[in-house]
């Protein structure tokens, strides 16, 4: 019985400093998946749902957009997050489901780059998430809505499993220091958790 107690403690303690937790929720659509990120039609597929006025589909793929509150004692909040398909043009970000009987992708949302700002310090050398703060008045993912003072990640993972896709991370790192025009040039406080993402 102690040693349970004391790994409790330790547990307790660990999710304290660290700002570790149990894993975020994935917001669900019903009747939309992923769909066939592995297919050899994917990038087809993806950019036939982008509208012909909002250009060429950049960088596309399976992705994870997970949002952090960053609170006054240094602890990082995981909100629920979205879990599907981001897509990249030179002026929008894309999060898009597949509709499973229809069989197409469709935008659940979108962002401007000129509704972001971008720390392009954040996992850039490993090929890690892009820390971003949406400044877009009334951004939502699902029931999700975000302020500007609440920092995003978006990180493009393998089309199987749940490991970094590190290529296509760094691409979007380029493409956002290129394209984004508000770079965050004071990091906030808290970020001796940011070397982990």
């Amino acid at each position: 019985m102690a040693k349970i107690c004391a790994y409790i403690v330790s547990l307790i303690i660990l999710v304290t400093l660290t700002g570790c937790g149990p894993a975020p929720i994935k917001m669900k659509v019903p009747d939309y998946s992923i769909g066939p990120v592995s297919s050899e039609d994917f990038s087809d597929l993806v950019q036939s749902a982008i509208p012909a006025n909002q250009g060429e589909v950049r960088i596309s793929g399976k992705a994870n957009w997970l949002g952090f509150s960053e609170s006054p004692g240094y602890f990082h909040v995981v909100a629920p997050y979205f879990s599907g398909v981001t897509a990249l043009t030179d002026t929008d970000i894309f999060l898009l489901l597949y509709n499973d009987d229809e069989q197409r992708y469709e935008i659940l949302t979108q962002v401007s780059y000129t509704g972001i700002s971008f720390d392009p310090q954040h996992g850039r050398r490993a090929g890690g998430a892009l820390s971003l703060y949406i400044e877009e008045p009334d951004f939502t993912v699902g029931e999700k809505s975000y302020t500007p003072d609440e920092r995003t990640f978006l990180e493009f993972t393998r089309p199987t499993g749940i490991r970094s896709d590190t290529e296509k991370n760094k691409l979007a790192h380029m493409l956002f220091e290129e394209k984004v025009a508000r770079h965050v040039v004071e990091r906030p406080p808290s970020t001796s958790f940011d070397d982990q993402y």
